[in-house]
């Protein structure tokens, strides 16, 4: 079974799909622009940032975040999805980029 669906010309990938990595070693930190919606925003008191990221994947973007923020925004990414390269994603081990939007759950229609 597929483990990705696409979702407005968008994959989403939750954590089954093998996704290549960036190779960026683990000590040479990387920029990456982390762009906030909706209340994603609100938690951490902006709309977009730049972090130095290490890893090369969603983990260390993860971590950079927190490190930033704190328990405010490690609570707020316990239940967001990480846009990157047209894939909407849960899945940590997939490689950032150099744009990560940060996207809470949405409602509506």
């Amino acid at each position: 079974m597929d483990s990705a669906a696409a979702v407005d010309g968008a994959r989403v990938v939750d954590g089954a799909e093998a996704v290549e990595k960036t190779g960026a070693p683990k000590g040479n930190p990387v920029p990456v622009e982390i762009e906030y919606f909706a209340w994603a925003a609100d938690a951490v008191g902006t709309e977009s940032e730049t972090l130095d990221v290490r890893g090369g994947n969603l983990a260390g973007v993860r971590e950079a975040i927190i490190g930033a923020h704190g328990e405010k925004a490690e609570e707020m990414l316990n239940s967001c999805r990480f846009f990157v390269d047209s894939v909407l994603t849960r899945d940590l081990d997939m490689a950032h980029g150099r744009k990560v939007d940060v996207l809470p759950p949405f409602t509506g229609g």
